[in-house]
């Protein structure tokens, strides 16, 4: 594998971890808001 191929391979893997990384704390913690209302920490709310 070249080094070109191995730079790709390596930036398409980071893609991917942020694209999973944003649409878990963007997407899935949005739909438990009020759950995490009723957790604190802190002494602050973990859902704003």
């Amino acid at each position: 594998m070249s080094n070109k191929d191995a730079y790709w391979n390596k930036t398409k893997n980071h893609m991917i971890v942020t694209l999973v990384l944003w649409a878990f704390f963007s997407l899935v913690i949005f739909m438990f808001g009020s759950e995490l209302n009723t957790m604190s920490f802190l002494g602050y709310p973990l859902a704003y």
